[in-house]
């Protein structure tokens, strides 16, 4: 593993702002259903070797639990809310759970033991004083990867670790500062770096992580890491880079091969936030503010966001929900508009999985739902 940090490049390639352009998307990306799996906030994983396994968050009480749903007999089993030897303890948070590659294995962020913030930050959303953890299926045996500070002075976390696809790397954003950066009426954001390890299993099953390569731009203070493409070249990340304000953050993605990045949405009034690559790399499913009345101020909680697709060329762009259209059937649970969260494809194409969490009119969160999208064919995997 290479030391260096990878500055990534101040030129990138150019791409006009995020529209929905007019050339039609292919038949098979025509929305046929759209239903509900189960209740889950905090992010989600889903198995690739088995499709009906999910890892997702809910609360237990006021902490914030990781649980295996089964849809084949929509079995929910808690991971985390008995203690085990090795494990973290029962009353720190945990979420932004997610499969790695063997399918036997699940990494995930846990609020650390103590810190000097307690009540304040530590639940998966905000990554304030977490680290990395990985346990089994069964969540008998728990490896902490990472060991950050936790002082008085300190100014550590994580966000949403996420295994590559061949299994030997692990992604993840990293806080190591606050950065001065902070948002009325909110958690500080913080400054941020995007982290990428080997990750290896010794011959006792336990996982190690290499050193670290760090991926940072001079004039970013947020990151927070999204996803891998299925050939393992490819990582988003959604970003504030040449912005004045999280409030407005973009799409990238990284090439790791040569350095170059990709701004993919360039829209600084709109959050865009949560994407995944297709199965076949050819679209890019993600959440956008562009729908909305949403503008970047000083108050996030006014943020609503619809699923969007587009090209990896932005040759078309369209939009897949209509939550926050009162009328629209799709809005009949949240009448005070709803944001789509984290996201994932199927192996095969022909779904998106995502995060959707409601409200009421006067804005107050209603509840948050697992979520499946379904194609009229295999639209992430075009021949």
């Amino acid at each position: 593993m290479r030391r260096k940090s990878l500055a990534l490049l101040t030129a990138i390639l150019s791409l006009p702002p995020f529209s929905e352009a007019a050339e039609m998307p292919p038949s098979a990306c025509e929305v046929r259903s759209l239903t509900t799996v189960t209740p889950a906030t905090a992010g989600f994983g889903v198995s690739r070797r088995e499709q009906s396994l999910f890892v997702l968050s809910k609360p237990v009480g006021r902490t914030m639990q990781v649980f295996i749903h089964d849809r084949r007999d929509r079995q929910e089993r808690c991971l985390t809310c008995t203690a085990v030897p090795s494990g973290p303890a029962v009353d720190r948070n945990k979420g932004s759970a997610s499969f790695l590659a063997d399918g036997e294995h699940i990494v995930l962020e846990v609020e650390m033991e103590a810190h000097p913030f307690e009540g304040l930050v530590g639940k998966p959303g905000d990554g304030w004083f977490s680290d990395l953890w990985v346990t089994d299926l069964r969540g008998d045996r728990w490896w902490n990867l990472t060991h950050y500070p936790h002082g008085a002075k300190d100014r550590y976390g994580v966000l949403i670790p996420e295994g590559s696809p061949d299994g030997r790397r692990l992604m993840w954003s990293e806080l190591f500062a606050d950065g001065g950066r902070t948002i009325t009426g909110a958690t500080s954001w913080g400054q941020w770096r995007i982290r990428i390890a080997d990750l290896t299993f010794d011959a006792s099953g336990e996982p190690h992580l290499g050193v670290p390569q760090t991926i940072t731009t001079p004039d970013t203070t947020w990151y927070e890491t999204l996803s891998w493409s299925h050939d393992g070249r490819f990582v988003m990340f959604a970003s504030d880079a040449g912005l004045t304000t999280p409030l407005g953050m973009d799409l990238w993605v990284h090439d790791l091969v040569t350095g170059e990045n990709q701004n993919l949405t360039r829209t600084p009034q709109s959050w865009e936030e949560f994407g995944d690559f297709s199965p076949d790399g050819k679209l890019i499913a993600f959440m956008s503010s562009e729908c909305c009345a949403y503008r970047p101020t000083d108050d996030r909680k006014t943020l609503r966001s619809e699923l969007y697709l587009t090209t990896r060329d932005r040759a078309w762009t369209r939009r897949l929900t209509h939550f926050n259209d009162r009328d629209h059937p799709d809005a009949k649970d949240g009448p005070g508009g709803s944001i789509v969260t984290k996201l994932r494809w199927s192996e095969d194409g022909t779904r998106i999985w995502f995060e959707r969490p409601f409200y009421n009119l006067n804005g107050r969160a209603l509840g948050s739902w697992l979520m499946e999208l379904s194609f009229a064919g295999a639209c992430g995997r075009q021949l």
